[in-house]
């Protein structure tokens, strides 16, 4: 089922901390644990691939990994870096950029895994995210049929494969890639992120990439009227808590 739009989809943080604070009312010792996270290097991220094209080969995005007992859970972020601390240092991050909405989101995320909220938290690797792409084929067509899509977050695999069976329309945020044709498909070109609302009222499904959660564009979304299916390790947990329609089956 997709949940089309519901409590807390505008700013959805004040839900990730009651979560949080469900877990703290068991066991406050939660909050003295010790947090670390750290941006992967893109061969540990993604591993050993053929493609080259990936945003995290390109070095335009870090997918930022925090431990908790051993658990990791991941986020995609344009701003990178280190962090250690308690996690009750992580309920009190302003939340005011990228960089501590990721680590909020990659602790979130290892938070959930550890509990056994989510079962899948690590970006899969290698050839995987081809893989992928054949598989989100298949589950658009058995859900949809043949659906005018609009994917938002150029994902190569995706697009390319999205684009030889359905309508297709991309928005990126990547300066670099506006513009760029779709392998094997000259007539569709990556719009910016300005097209976005053009391109969604167009489609019948939206596809986002997770890590809107990340760069403070989710209330874009959230609030939609039509399907929308979120892609990605980013967006795992809080699509779990919130009731989001997730796809991500080739994660660990």
């Amino acid at each position: 089922m997709i949940i089309i739009n519901g409590p807390g989809l505008t700013n959805p943080y004040g839900i990730f901390w009651e979560k949080v604070n469900q877990f703290i009312a068991i066991d406050k010792k939660l909050l003295r644990k010790e947090v670390f996270a750290a941006p992967l290097a893109p061969e540990a991220a993604i591993g050993q691939t053929t493609c080259s094209d990936y945003a995290l080969q390109k070095g335009k995005e870090r997918l930022l990994q925090a431990e908790i007992d051993g658990y990791r859970g991941q986020a995609f972020t344009d701003s990178p870096g280190y962090y250690r601390g308690k996690f009750e240092d992580v309920l009190n991050l302003s939340l005011a950029d990228n960089f501590e909405r990721a680590v909020f989101i990659a602790v979130f995320n290892a938070l959930l895994r550890s509990k056994g909220v989510i079962q899948k938290s690590v970006h899969c690797r290698d050839e995987s995210p081809a893989r992928c792409a054949l598989l989100l084929t298949e589950y658009i067509r058995e859900r949809f049929t043949s659906p005018k899509v609009v994917l938002i977050g150029y994902q190569p695999r995706f697009a390319e494969t999205l684009a030889a069976s359905f309508p297709l329309r991309i928005n990126d945020l990547d300066s670099d890639n506006i513009g760029k044709k779709i392998e094997g498909i000259k007539e569709i070109a990556i719009e910016p992120s300005t097209a976005a609302g053009k391109n969604m009222k167009w489609a019948d499904l939206i596809i986002v990439t997770g890590s809107v959660i990340v760069n403070n564009t989710f209330s874009s979304f959230g609030d939609s009227r039509k399907p929308v299916l979120y892609f990605g390790t980013s967006i795992v947990g809080p699509a779990q808590v919130l009731g989001l329609n997730h796809f991500c089956p080739l994660s660990d």
